[in-house]
């Protein structure tokens, strides 16, 4: 970023140099500069600004289940326990989100159906499960862009049925959790929900998933960064020390077309750390376009 902010600044005082004593009709160049900043500032925006993830169910994708609708669309609350707002108490230490809407500010509202690395190995991506809300046998999984199918899951956690927190991150009740195998790959997370002769997977990226919706949000909790919970990785407790880029994924794992759908996104609940989703590539082609225009720009008034 400061590489990118240094080219702004030079291509800017090129610019402007230039505009009077080497090109005609200098403003002209100066309206075409603003014009292409703009292109520029428009693709380092959120993504949030240009698309969201979905498609969710019609009263979700409405915002219909939020008492005060806005962009953002919130899950269903449905009384079963812990809820999302639950979860994210129980992680930031604190009982004041008392409903769903009330964590809208933390949801990921950029594409997030594929995800890299940022650990670089040791504890890199480690993923912990929280809570749970399910009558199916869940596991979570990763699989590689363009395998999104059942064979080519890799599960890190495996989970029984209930309802309830699955730990409380310490020494003597920590987190059940795993270590992401693609660390240097990106990767996509999917769920596998298996309930008596039903298996569903339910793929981060929703364009896989039988139903056409979108069964997984990401919440954004980098206010943990340096938070510390135990997590059993299949051989004991280890101390993991979550970094800036932790979310909590929660998934819903019946059909849209299951008479028992409830889009409450409370069934299995993750929190992931050292892993981030990749930028939408609509952005990063704005992106791209905005700079090759610039230097092209910077190019002709050399």
């Amino acid at each position: 970023m400061h590489k990118l902010t240094t080219l702004l600044k030079s291509i800017e005082a090129d610019i402007f140099r230039n505009q009077r004593s080497k090109i005609k009709g200098g403003w002209r160049v100066r309206n075409l500069s603003l014009v292409l900043i703009a292109v520029l500032a428009l693709a380092m925006l959120p993504v949030a600004a240009i698309a969201d993830p979905g498609p969710y169910d019609p009263t979700m994708t409405g915002d219909g289940y939020d008492s005060t609708p806005d962009l953002i669309p919130t899950p269903n609350e449905t009384g079963q326990t812990p809820d999302i707002h639950d979860a994210i108490n129980l992680l930031l230490g604190t009982n004041i989100y008392t409903s769903n809407e009330m964590v809208d500010s933390f949801q990921v509202v950029n594409p997030h159906s594929y995800w890299y690395d940022l650990g670089g190995g040791g504890q890199s991506s480690a993923f912990m499960a929280i809570g749970l809300s399910a009558a199916a046998t869940n596991s979570l999984g990763v699989y590689l862009p363009g395998s999104g199918v059942p064979g080519s899951i890799q599960n890190v956690i495996s989970l029984s049925p209930g309802n309830g927190f699955l730990g409380a991150g310490t020494l003597a009740n920590p987190f059940p959790g795993g270590i992401n195998p693609y660390t240097t790959q990106n990767f996509g997370f999917a769920l596998t929900s298996t309930y008596g002769a039903s298996v569903n997977h339910w793929y981060s990226d929703p364009s896989l998933n039988p139903d056409g919706i979108d069964h997984m949000l990401a919440y954004d909790l980098s206010a943990l960064a340096g938070q510390q919970y135990y997590v059993d990785l299949g051989s004991g407790p280890v101390l993991i020390t979550l970094s800036s880029d932790t979310y909590l994924l929660t998934f819903e794992d019946l059909n849209l077309n299951d008479p028992m759908f409830d889009s409450d996104y409370n069934d299995t609940m993750f929190l992931v750390t050292r892993v981030a989703p990749i930028p939408e590539p609509v952005s990063m082609l704005l992106l791209g376009s905005g700079l090759l225009g610039l230097v092209g720009l910077r190019r002709k008034l050399s």
